[in-house]
């Protein structure tokens, strides 16, 4: 089909432009001002540019074979600096907002995965738009009742969403952890993408500017968990102080409204000797050398951070990491372990801190102990810390939930596991001594303690399939153990079949409503793109049969078999934030109200204005370059004021 030779919308009759949709074209706006440009040039000046720039980008992408077409101009925008101008005319942020979202439906990019990969074992629906434009090729079902058009797929929330991250990173790196962890901080610049985001200084990109642009920029994400890498106390690349700077910086900035907590990194096999040490340490009733003086940085922090609904929410432990790289990690169940987790559940009483362990499971970098990834341990553990009678104890986040790829035989190299190449294929095939999300699912039920054994009709503490519900039996939760998806939804994004067979198994084995969002930016960058993805995913029909889950993610979180008639009761909306915000005490609704017209919400309207920012880098490049900018931005005015607070800026001057 030869592409229409007119490629300017407003200057064609409905009909051609019929004919021009079948080509599915690009859609170029242009997006202009009526303001004023001095003396010497008309006040549509903006929009006159916008359109020849559009007329010749269309024209580019027309010679290499790319149907496009440009749309009628939006002249109209914020011109506030302009105002007292004659002949300037400016509208609201909200107006200006607005208007593109009407006007420009955005074509997300999962098409692309809905034609190589077909639909038949899951895909992304195709967003309902205000154009009436068709489903594309490779796209089956009816359209998603969620509003994917540009900008708000980027920026705002959806209905009834709150997305809470529960693993966001950013390092202020030491010369202790550069000099005697050069393999972890060289690892560090060369496999996270957003380390080559055009800093000069690589480590920059990693650092707590970058965070405040891609997470509370750069995404629709309303609350962020500030996690931790594992290291020793001395040249923390993130210690918990800088944490807790980070949060205050984000709580000025957004005018007193908090978006942001932290973890503590906790190492009880600090000072371990290696060699599977922690279960010779076990077999003596022993400690690691430095366990009490863990044990005391735990009862500090929590002292200074924890109470009167403060900052620390949770403990984050590495279990496969320790002193001696590869061979010194440590397992819950050890006996300093299960100190570890009394202490953290006697800290819960006497400060008021939730009592919450998020743990590392899965993915082994480099100079972990591959072994003490798997999950066996979580299975032990959970029920021995939980009350059923008072439905009280300790609550565990398994981090990565086991994920570390997916090995061809049983086992694979390093104890590796399977994760999403299909069903759960049972305990014999996927032995909880393994790292993989089956895996973690074993390790459930062999202790009598998956949804399944909490079903109607289960019970508790039986293990494996004698203590488990009927297949039919309806959905269930685990008490006090959550699945968190970072970098695992991005491992399975590009696949939806695979994407089907983890989200059902862990809706299924671990619940409904104990499936929780992490994304581990900042190492990649922003976290829009797997945002958008989970909004958009629609689960295979072999997944929502085999795990009974009729509605996908679009069911109720309480009865997946119901479609969720109230948005704010979807499993898609529990997964990204409203399942983890019960453990770590935070409202969603509230929290939404809160942040609905905070300063960072009116930072981030305006930045939709101008999507092509999105992503760039621009601003200072070093920290004193940074903090010279914010004594003359006002955009940065609230970070200045909140390290002035603690004398930083006269340290550094």
């Amino acid at each position: 089909m030869a592409m229409a030779d007119n490629i300017v919308m407003s200057e064609m009759t409905w009909a051609e432009v019929d004919e021009a949709m079948k080509d599915r074209p690009v859609g170029i706006l242009p997006v202009g001002a009526i303001e004023a440009h001095g003396p010497h040039l008309p006040l549509n000046a903006d929009t006159v540019i916008a359109i020849e720039m559009a007329k010749r980008g269309a024209a580019k992408l027309k010679e290499h074979g790319v149907s496009a077409l440009v749309l009628p101009p939006v002249s109209f925008t914020v011109s506030d600096f302009a105002a007292k101008f004659p002949g300037t005319i400016s509208v609201s942020p909200e107006t200006s907002v607005a208007l593109l979202r009407d006007i420009c439906p955005r074509q997300i990019p999962f098409e692309a995965i809905n034609k190589v990969m077909g639909t038949r074992g899951g895909h992304y629906a195709w967003a309902q738009d205000s154009c009436g434009l068709n489903a594309p090729i490779g796209t089956r079902g009816t359209p998603t009742y969620f509003d994917l058009a540009h900008p708000g797929a980027q920026l705002n929330n959806l209905p009834g969403e709150f997305i809470m991250d529960l693993q966001t990173h950013h390092v202020v790196p030491s010369a202790e952890w550069y000099t005697e962890n050069s393999g972890e901080a060289a690892f560090f610049l060369v496999a996270w993408s957003q380390a080559n985001c055009g800093e000069l200084d690589r480590n920059e990109c990693l650092s707590r500017f970058h965070y405040l642009k891609e997470l509370m920029l750069d995404s629709a994400t309303d609350v962020t968990i500030l996690s931790a890498v594992p290291w020793k106390p001395d040249g923390q690349p993130l210690p918990l102080s800088e944490s807790i700077n980070t949060a205050e910086i984000v709580r000025t900035l957004a005018g007193g409204t908090r978006r942001t907590y932290c973890h503590k990194f906790v190492m009880p096999n600090r000072g371990s000797a290696g060699n599977n040490s922690d279960q010779l340490l076990t077999a003596a009733g022993q400690d690691p050398v430095f366990f009490q003086d863990e044990m005391d940085l735990m009862t500090a922090a929590a002292a200074q951070y924890a109470q009167n609904d403060g900052y620390l929410r949770a403990w984050k432990i590495y279990t496969p990491w320790g002193d001696v790289p590869n061979t010194s990690g440590w397992w819950l169940d050890d006996s300093f372990g299960l100190k570890f987790i009394q202490h953290a559940k006697d800290l819960s009483d006497t400060y008021g801190m939730p009592a919450l362990i998020c743990a590392h499971k899965g993915f082994a970098l480099p100079s972990f102990d591959q072994e003490k990834a798997a999950t066996r341990d979580v299975g032990v553990v959970a029920p021995m810390f939980w009350d059923l009678t008072s439905n009280t104890g300790v609550t565990f986040i398994i981090y990565h939930s086991g994920y570390d790829g997916d090995s061809v035989g049983l086992g694979g190299p390093f104890n590796q596991g399977t994760s999403a190449n299909g069903p759960y294929p049972g305990e014999a095939a996927a032995p909880s001594t393994s790292r993989g999300v089956d895996n973690f699912i074993t390790a459930l039920r062999e202790n009598g303690w998956s949804a399944r054994h909490f079903a109607p009709g289960g019970s508790p503490g039986t293990p494996l399939a004698a203590g488990e519900a009927p297949a039919d039996a309806a959905h269930a939760n685990v008490p006090n153990v959550y699945a968190e998806l970072g970098s695992v939804w991005g491992s399975v994004v590009g696949n939806p079949t695979r994407g089907s067979w983890l989200l059902g198994k862990l809706i299924y084995y671990v619940g409904p409503r104990r499936v929780v969002w992490g994304t581990d930016a900042l190492w990649g960058g922003s976290p829009q793109g797997l945002i958008e993805a989970l909004r958009a995913f629609q689960m295979s029909d072999e997944a929502r049969a085999t795990y009974n889950l009729p509605f996908g993610l679009d069911g109720d979180v309480d009865d997946p078999t119901q479609l969720a008639i109230d948005p704010r009761r979807s499993i898609r909306n529990g997964i990204l934030g409203r399942n983890a915000a019960e453990p770590y005490r935070i409202d969603p609704d509230l929290q939404l109200s809160l942040i609905q017209c905070d300063d960072v919400q009116k930072i981030r309207n305006q930045y939709m204005l101008n999507p092509i920012a999105r992503n760039e880098v621009h601003g200072p490049r070093t920290r004193r370059e940074l903090f010279a900018a914010l004594r003359k931005d006002p955009w940065h005015r609230g970070a200045m004021l909140a390290q002035n607070e603690k004398g930083f800026l006269k340290k550094i001057s």
